[in-house]
């Protein structure tokens, strides 16, 4: 999630002193100005996951590799890791760059604020190709799939200069733990192949379109900051979803746009100045927030929920069957006796199989064809999650938050650091760490009004400073693109 903890842990400081390792001996695999070891992040993250898991827990490898790089807190990793390519010279380029390049999840958000901009949607997989079959591309829009922008013979003779650099910097580091084993040189070749193939695709786009911005959610995957960068482009990062550490960290967008005061001081504490960072909400909340819900008494009708039932609703998130299965069995002890009726939304990652579960009393596992997730978070009384967005979403409905925090095993992606914890932290709701805990606050949830009370005050000030719930989220974000169109990344 988005607030992870500042102080690096024995896998953070591994996971990121040898990724400022492998930029530093390998800086000079470069194509067009451009280093690649920094596009190559997230992917060497996959890679040196057997190392980061067997070493975390060694003090002397840990000590020895923060030390190395003086990587103590997450700002000083945005300090080693975030330097910039040097930008061109000739800004010939620049004249008439007025294009926004952005994928198809700002859909809704480009049909209602940009209609009067040009706009090139780039469809990289199935998903964003799911989303734009949902709708009629406008005439201000143009699709662009990227697999059409990738010429393998295009890059040829570099990629076999580059493979040979390789061979020469891997020889010279066979010393280093990582560097030194016999699959890296494989890897790296396969990894530097597919670079090139991005970095030429982009930069064709740049010049074919006139891109003058860039908007996207993320900017860790590809090698879009940089080579924005590179020509002087502003990229401007608005994200919709919960993103962790490795999403933006390092982050070089020119504009950070935010959804409230916590996200804010979530950069500005990762050492990101404060005129990259603007408040501006969430377009992809807004849209959904406007969307018809149906009423409770069809809600209710629709679902089989007795009248006199409180009605809570359980997301799941992705740590797994065993982890989600103990909490349908904390929920089930918890309400056993209440007038509860427990809804079940499976994250869409989620591969538990709640079916058996969910023919038994309390739960229900509605279909999406006969209640949307909105539909459930309007109609219901409070929610229950570990960490998930949805807590958000609950909020902005005044809905109260049952926080579950049950013990979570480490896991490489997942629960490295205390992401999990992070709407214990912000005080969201009310916490049960254990399914005893849980059945005594559902209870007083049950039985004392005041204490239901005391929930929907937990979540409103919990969304206060989370989100800018106004309205304007849209016009906020339109006003940044276009600001950032005229003066460039400043």
């Amino acid at each position: 999630m988005m607030y992870g903890q500042e102080t690096l842990n024995g896998h953070n400081v591994l996971r990121y002193g040898w990724t400022q390792d492998f930029f530093h001996h390998f800086r000079t695999l470069t194509a067009d100005g451009l280093s690649l070891p920094p596009m190559m992040q997230r992917e060497f993250h996959q890679w040196i996951r057997p190392y980061v898991d067997k070493y975390r827990n060694d003090p002397d490898v840990v000590a020895k590799l923060a030390k190395s790089h003086r990587f103590y807190t997450v700002r000083d990793v945005q300090r080693g890791l975030s330097l910039l390519p040097q930008p061109l010279v000739d800004k010939s380029h620049h004249t008439d760059r007025r294009s926004i390049l952005t994928s198809p999840s700002f859909f809704p958000f480009i049909e209602e604020y940009l209609k009067d901009q040009s706009v090139i949607l780039v469809v990289n997989g199935k998903k964003d190709a799911e989303k734009l079959s949902q709708h009629q591309i406008p005439k201000n829009c143009q699709v662009c799939r990227l697999t059409d922008w990738l010429q393998p013979d295009q890059v040829m003779e570099k990629k076999r200069a580059l493979w040979k650099a390789a061979e020469d910097l891997v020889a010279k580091n066979q010393n280093h733990l990582l560097f030194g084993s016999p699959v890296f040189l494989g890897w790296l070749r396969s990894r530097i192949g597919h670079k090139l193939l991005l970095l030429h695709a982009y930069q064709r786009m740049i010049h074919h379109y006139s891109i003058g911005a860039v908007l996207e959610q993320t900017e860790t995957i590809y090698p879009l900051t940089l080579i924005t960068a590179r020509y002087d482009i502003p990229f401007i990062l608005a994200p919709q979803v919960f993103v962790t550490d490795r999403s933006v960290l390092p982050t070089r967008a020119s504009h950070i746009c935010v959804w409230g005061p916590n996200y804010k001081k979530f950069f500005q504490r990762r050492g990101i100045p404060a005129h990259r960072i603007y408040t501006v909400g969430n377009v992809s909340f807004e849209s959904k927030r406007s969307e018809p819900v149906i009423s409770q008494a069809e809600f209710r009708k629709r679902l089989g929920i007795a009248p006199n039932h409180r009605i809570l609703v359980f997301t799941s998130q992705f740590y797994g069957e065993t982890v989600n299965q103990m909490l349908t069995r904390w929920i089930a002890y918890a309400v056993k006796g209440l007038p509860i009726t427990c809804l079940l939304l499976p994250h869409p990652s989620d591969e538990t199989d709640y079916s058996e579960i969910s023919r038994h009393s309390p739960f229900i596992l509605p279909s999406r064809s006969v209640t949307s997730l909105y539909d459930c978070l309007a109609n219901m009384d409070a929610l229950m999650t570990i960490s998930s967005i949805t807590a958000i979403e609950a909020a902005m409905y005044d809905k109260g938050v049952f926080i579950l925090q049950p013990p979570l095993p480490y896991h490489y992606e997942l629960t490295n650091n205390d992401s999990y914890t992070l709407l214990t932290r912000l005080h969201a709701g009310v916490t049960s760490r254990n399914k005893q805990e849980l059945r005594r606050h559902l209870h007083h949830f049950v039985k004392k009004p005041a204490f239901r009370s005391q929930m929907e005050r937990l979540a409103r000030s919990f969304r206060s400073q989370t989100v800018v719930l106004d309205g304007f989220a849209g016009n906020r974000l339109r006003k940044v693109i276009l600001q950032a169109l005229k003066k460039g990344r400043q």
